[in-house]
């Protein structure tokens, strides 16, 4: 909500052209854009570490349980979980990756590129979870 606000003050400046698939932070009117630019990129990329070390933490925590309690471990629920959590730090890390920091890596820039992250990103939030559902628990 912050990151929202500050976008909306005299500070800083986001530039949504139309035709152009994604938006820019306008860095030559607004010097103070690129510390907000720099923020929220490394918030995001923390955030999904920290995802995946839930992830990790969660499945240490259920093997945990698993030998505590004399079970005989085959692991095959956990597997797919860490399985889950993996598949989608990946994803999420690349796309974050190229959408933050593509012109520190050089990564290819156009139209086509933004499309394709911009479109990574609808299939990562609205396909992709449903489906890795489906195939890691029928």
């Amino acid at each position: 909500m912050a990151y929202f606000i500050t976008l909306m003050t005299p500070c800083c400046d986001y530039t949504v052209t139309p035709g152009v698939y994604k938006p820019y932070y306008n860095l030559a009117k607004y010097p103070n854009t690129d510390y907000l630019m720099s923020v929220g990129a490394w918030v995001l990329v923390t955030t999904i570490l920290l995802t995946l070390l839930a992830y990790i933490v969660i499945i240490a925590y259920l093997i945990y349980m698993q030998l505590q309690s004399g079970q005989v471990a085959n692991f095959c629920k956990e597997r797919s979980i860490l399985l889950y959590g993996i598949l989608r730090f990946a994803i999420d890390m690349a796309l974050a990756l190229m959408f933050n920091f593509g012109s520190v890596i050089n990564f290819p820039t156009g139209q086509a590129t933004d499309l394709a992250v911009y479109a990574g990103y609808i299939v990562n939030n609205l396909i992709f979870p449903p489906m890795l559902y489906l195939i890691l628990y029928k």
